[in-house]
């Protein structure tokens, strides 16, 4: 019989001060972007959970489009899950990048939607 595994991440204090939202659609591992996981992280490291995301958060964790993250998105910053797994490797609280950001992207006409390949054409597209 093998010997478990600790996959503890040690405690800091990289997100002290900071009131993180997390609206994460559950994902299997090895991705682990489940809601309980990141809580986990983001507390273990000096952040603060916030269930009600207001104008004093850090920023909102999201990988899923909904009636809440789409209001959010008006007035903060959506994020990506992977900074925070950056963050924590660097052992710091890192400055968002652009392939940080979770970007909702809103249709205004009723033509199909544009799929966007990629983050960095995100700045490229133009109307046709």
């Amino acid at each position: 019989m093998e010997p478990a595994i600790n996959v503890t991440l040690p405690s800091s204090n990289i997100f002290s001060g900071k009131e993180i939202g997390v609206v994460q659609k559950s994902i299997p591992p090895p991705v682990h972007t489940d809601k309980e996981i990141l809580d986990n992280i983001i507390v273990k490291h000096g952040g603060t959970i916030t269930f009600n995301p207001g104008r004093n958060n850090y920023c909102v964790v999201a990988n899923i489009v909904t009636f809440f993250t789409k209001s959010y998105s008006k007035r903060m910053k959506l994020i990506l899950a992977t900074w925070i797994y950056k963050c924590v490797a660097a052992k710091e609280c890192l400055p968002f990048e652009s392939e940080d950001y979770f970007f909702i992207v809103e249709t205004v006409s009723s033509s199909k939607p544009k799929i966007i390949p990629s983050i960095s054409e995100l700045f490229l597209l133009q109307e046709v």
